[in-house]
């Protein structure tokens, strides 16, 4: 997340675009696209339809940027809209999801056992973890991913999902109790 100077920037690079400057989007894009992506990534798995996710941020974004007042910070109205983009994708593909098999083990890793044992515990440990994310509620999963690997307070969470903070705090809560639970049964 960006703070002080550069969140401003971004209000005043919004509020360009919507006076009709389209060439500052590129800016916010190259400031904004990498945690818009890592967002989509744990929420989809899906490399390629991520970075399908967040060019529809952006577009959107330029579509409604005269909806941006300025009253809260860039970041929540710009994941607010990715929220609702992967809502509307989400809402379009199966939820229900196979495992992906372990990535293949690159070459380094064959030279040494040790190293190859290690990284492929490791990426177990990844996947086990990743297949119970996609087991939980979109909700639930969603304030996890916000919360965990992008370092949201519980408090923009709920600005972000139009809910309260306990609301926040209980889908998180109970999101990893059912991990917790997901990840005793594979074991």
């Amino acid at each position: 997340m960006k703070h002080g100077t550069l969140e401003t920037s971004d209000q005043i690079l919004i509020e360009q675009v919507t006076a009709g400057d389209k060439s500052k989007m590129g800016v916010l894009y190259e400031r904004h696209s990498q945690d818009l992506f890592k967002y989509f990534v744990r929420l989809t798995r899906d490399r390629g339809k991520s970075e399908d996710l967040v060019q529809n941020v952006f577009l959107r974004m330029l579509k409604y940027s005269h909806n941006f007042k300025g009253e809260g910070k860039f970041t929540y109205w710009m994941f607010s809209i990715a929220r609702n983009t992967w809502i509307d994708e989400h809402r379009k593909s199966n939820p229900l999801k196979k495992m992906k098999e372990l990535d293949n083990v690159d070459q380094k890793y064959m030279e040494d056992p040790v190293d190859l044992q290690q990284e492929v515990e490791h990426r177990e440990r990844k996947e086990i973890l990743q297949y119970a994310l996609d087991q939980l509620a979109p909700e639930k999963k969603e304030a996890i991913v916000l919360s965990r690997f992008h370092d949201m307070k519980y408090q923009d969470i709920a600005k972000i999902a139009n809910c309260t903070e306990s609301t926040v705090k209980s889908r998180i809560r109970r999101g990893i109790a059912e991990m917790q639970v997901i990840v005793q049964t594979i074991h």
